[in-house]
């Protein structure tokens, strides 16, 4: 579980943005996409490179080096759900 807390009961994260956080079980990218804080293991699979520094675009995360792209909520590689990095469960407060 990632706690995302921010003042005033909103989330620190403003729309569309995203923020690396480090973990006792390594790092983990944080994103809001629509009002929803999502959270995934920030490596690439196929180059292990920071999926924090990607392309977001909707769900969906572009690694920068290999082109990789990652549905944020699921974890899962689009088009091979079989492949997938971990996610995480958040805890934040609303934004409304």
């Amino acid at each position: 579980m990632v706690d995302v807390a921010g003042s005033s009961n909103r989330s620190p994260l403003a729309p569309g943005s995203r923020l690396l956080v480090e973990t006792v079980s390594g790092p983990i990218a944080i994103f809001e996409v629509d009002g929803t804080v999502h959270a995934i293991e920030d490596g690439c699979l196929r180059c292990g490179s920071s999926l924090t520094t990607g392309t977001l675009q909707g769900a969906v995360v572009t690694c920068r080096v290999c082109g990789w792209q990652y549905d944020i909520a699921s974890g899962c590689l689009v088009g091979v759900p079989a492949l997938r990095v971990p996610t995480c469960k958040v805890r934040a407060p609303r934004s409304d």
